[in-house]
């Protein structure tokens, strides 16, 4: 990012001037949400097509930049891991992310996550909660709820089909859902 994008970003959000005014950015570990971990997965399956819109991808890498950037030092859950759970849980929990990433819109059971990294139910949702502070279906909720609020934004579909595109089984789920986490009806967030 050029340094006066910088300077720019650092005069009208002040609030990220403990990210934009660290020298070390490299060494800065920022706790991922599934709405951060969905837009990083879904941005990197965008750029793999060849294929995209140059508008629609810096916007939702704006969108990704200050979801990341909204979350402050006094803010960020730190968590330390002992180098047994970071050998042992880190890939199994990456591999479940990305799977929820890819297959957001199935009915996925917590026996198949528990089974793709290799832990008992029990010691599966215990860690990813510990891990990500939501619980799997909270996680796979929120994946959920940015897929179609992406689709709301970039697209005119009916609101009914962005809500069975993006795995809710009823309308009214997705609508209660959606309200809650983004404070707004869905019909009201068009872009």
């Amino acid at each position: 990012m050029p340094a006066e994008n910088v300077q720019l970003l650092g005069s009208n959000y002040q609030s990220f001037g403990w990210f934009l005014n660290d020298p070390d950015k490299k060494s800065i570990l920022i706790p991922a949400t599934p709405e951060t971990e969905y837009l990083h997965h879904y941005l990197f399956q965008l750029l793999s097509t060849h294929c995209y819109s140059r508008l629609h991808t810096e916007s939702l890498l704006s969108e990704l930049f200050l979801k990341v950037l909204s979350v402050n030092e006094q803010q960020a859950d730190v968590r330390l891991l002992t180098d047994r759970q970071k050998r042992n849980l880190l890939p199994g929990l990456e591999k479940i992310k990305t799977f929820i990433s890819e297959h957001f819109v199935d009915d996925i059971s917590v026996t198949q996550l528990a089974d793709l990294g290799n832990m008992s139910q029990f010691h599966f949702a215990r860690s990813f909660k510990q891990l990500t502070s939501v619980t799997p279906y909270q996680y796979l909720l929120r994946v959920r709820l940015q897929q179609a609020h992406q689709n709301l934004q970039a697209t005119s579909l009916p609101i009914s089909e962005i809500a069975f595109s993006a795995g809710f089984n009823s309308l009214e789920h997705f609508s209660a859902s959606y309200k809650k986490w983004y404070g707004k009806a869905p019909s009201l967030m068009r872009g």
